[in-house]
């Protein structure tokens, strides 16, 4: 009778640490808000400081801007199109165990970044390691001649463009009038 009894306790411990392993690759808790995944905001602006991404900007350029963002051998161009990943959400980007170092490259953004308010931007990335070192990246916008070679860096998060430091996880690249 002993034995049969212990044999009931093997599913139910079965189904137990199924039940752990289960929220721990799928948990959207507070511990997910932690920078594993890491996105680097540009803010586009014309030389009077008005945001060239905003439909209320006259002149904006919504829609018609070029930019291409070279990573790892990769020629990236920018998407209009917001990114809508599955298990992308505000609270909860990615669950754990997700695979590391998945990449989306660059594309326009208007939603706010975990409930603040911003303005409308370009975002690069998406990078989701913990802590990784020099990431080494090149956009440009073809039609002003301009190019911004990129360093990042999320141990004591750092950004360099062209050589100088920035502020991390930001920057503001300002256009000048279109060349003819």
């Amino acid at each position: 009778m002993e034995t049969k009894r212990n044999f009931l306790y093997v599913p139910l411990l079965l189904a137990a640490i199924f039940a752990v392993v289960s929220i721990f690759f799928s948990s959207c808790g507070e511990q997910d808000l932690a920078p594993d995944n890491s996105v680097l905001r540009l803010y586009v602006e014309n030389e009077d400081g008005e945001n060239l991404l905003d439909l209320a900007t006259s002149g904006n350029l919504v829609g018609k801007l070029e930019a291409n963002l070279n990573y790892e051998g990769k020629t990236y161009t920018l998407s209009w199109v917001e990114l809508t990943d599955p298990f992308l959400s505000e609270n909860c980007m990615f669950p754990k165990g997700y695979p590391g170092a998945v990449f989306h490259g660059i594309w326009y953004e208007t939603h706010p970044y975990r409930g603040v308010v911003d303005r409308n931007h370009l975002e690069i990335g998406t990078f989701y390691e913990p802590d990784f070192k020099h990431k080494r990246l090149t956009v440009s916008f073809p039609k002003y001649g301009l190019k911004y070679d990129i360093e990042l860096s999320s141990r004591n998060p750092k950004l360099k463009v062209n050589g100088k430091e920035a502020e991390p996880w930001q920057y503001t690249i300002v256009l000048p009038a279109e060349k003819k």
